[in-house]
Formats: C-alpha cells, sequence, structure tokens
C-alpha cells in the first residue's frame, strides 16, 4: 500500500480527506446561499377590529404585525360590517356578528347591503354587545398566515387566506449572512426577530441591537420555508 512521504497515510485514504473536505465546504458554501424569498408562517395570526373607532389590527407569535393604518371600515348594522385593506380593488370582506360568519363579498359597494357572497374558513369571536349595541371588538381567527420577506428588493408583506393584510411599509430588514436576517415593525420598542433560513428557525431578541449579532434570545413557534433562487 503506497504511503504518502513523511505522513504515514495512505494515498487512497489520503484523497478520500481531500474528497470529503471538497464536499463539506462546498454544502457550506451551498447551505450560505441565499435565498429568493422565505416565508414566515404563523399558527396563531389573527385580525382585532373595534367597530367603535374602526380600529384594525393584525396579531401574531404574540406580537402586533400591522396597526392597520391601510384598513378601512363600515358599519352596516350593529352586526355587520365592511372591512377592507384598501388596495383591494375587487372584493371586501363582510363580517355578520350574529351568525359569527366572514364572506368574501365581489360585485358589491363597500358600505352598502348587496354584492355576491361567498363564506369563508374564519373563525370569529365577539366580545361584548348585544342587540342594538355593537360588539366591543371582533377577532378573525386565520387557518393560515404568513409574513414574505423578498430578498431581491427588500419588501416585505404579511397575507392571510390568500389575500394581502398589509403591504409591509411599516416593517423594515437587515441581512447579518446569507442566511440570517433581523426583521421588525417598525414602532416594537426594544425586541425584533431573527431568521435563520438554514436552519429554519425564528427567534424573538430583546437586549440587542438591530443589524448586529447579540442580544437575549427566545425562539419563537414560526415555521420557515424559503424558495431557493436560480
Amino acid at each position: 500500500m503506497r504511503r504518502m512521504a513523511g505522513l504515514g497515510i495512505p494515498v487512497t485514504a489520503l484523497f478520500t480527506l481531500l474528497w470529503l473536505f471538497g464536499a463539506l465546504s462546498g454544502a457550506a458554501i451551498a447551505a450560505q446561499k441565499e435565498p429568493e424569498r422565505f416565508f414566515l408562517d404563523f399558527f396563531d395570526g389573527h385580525l382585532i377590529f373595534v367597530p367603535e373607532g374602526g380600529s384594525v389590527q393584525i396579531f401574531a407569535a404574540g406580537q402586533l404585525l400591522s396597526s392597520g393604518a391601510d384598513w378601512e371600515t363600515a358599519k352596516l348594522k350593529p352586526f355587520l360590517y365592511d372591512l377592507r385593506l384598501k388596495t383591494w380593488k375587487d372584493f371586501f370582506w363582510r363580517v355578520d356578528t350574529r351568525d359569527k360568519h366572514v364572506r368574501d363579498v365581489t360585485f358589491g359597494t363597500f358600505g352598502d347591503l348587496g354584492g355576491n357572497q361567498r363564506g369563508k374558513p374564519f373563525k370569529v369571536e365577539v366580545v361584548g354587545g348585544d342587540g342594538d349595541k355593537p360588539p366591543d371588538r371582533i377577532i378573525l381567527h386565520f387557518r393560515t398566515s404568513n409574513l414574505i420577506h423578498v430578498l431581491k428588493d427588500g419588501t416585505l408583506q404579511i397575507r392571510a387566506e390568500g389575500a394581502e393584510l398589509s403591504p409591509g411599509s411599516d416593517w423594515e430588514a437587515v441581512k447579518l449572512k446569507p442566511y440570517l436576517y433581523h426583521l421588525r415593525l417598525k414602532t416594537w420598542d426594544g425586541i425584533f426577530w431573527k431568521v435563520n433560513t438554514d436552519w429554519k428557525r425564528v427567534w424573538k431578541v430583546e437586549k440587542g441591537t438591530f443589524g448586529q449579532p447579540g442580544g437575549n434570545d427566545t425562539e419563537l413557534k414560526i415555521e420557515v420555508r424559503i424558495v431557493e433562487g436560480h
């Protein structure tokens, strides 16, 4: 068996080690490739609507995701309300707190009865209100909701049940490494999220500096999906 002079290592073993080193190096490089986009999938996304004042807020993972500045609402009856993101053109949601249903309305006028209606699979929670008294708040619980970050143009968007809930203009993101990102709603005070697209994990970071390593991490129950670039 041939051995490498001065090393005492068989030539075949040395070639095997070199091949393994190259394979592992290639895997590490591939793992650090920046994705085209990634999705943060939430298990507890919901919208809170307060009829008095018409405020709308989006929550998930225990955090406010949108203050609802891009939403508008209309009261049809004490138990019936229309809601929509201002950029929605061809539809809006009609919430009935009496039968606890949400319906997509098309070919209708926002704030007026009528239009074609199709049921949405939301769980509707109603707090307060009775008869002619409007509810104190209405909560729409989503089966599916996510935040989407597109790396190429730096955009963020919040969606649920196939509809945009926020264009993400009040969010910001920083890339620390091709696989490591910081995200936050600009109004968050003292916290941000850290996303590792290789490990597919998300943490809430406290006592840290946005865009820099460090801080106290708490892992969140958020699923990470990535779309690879071409």
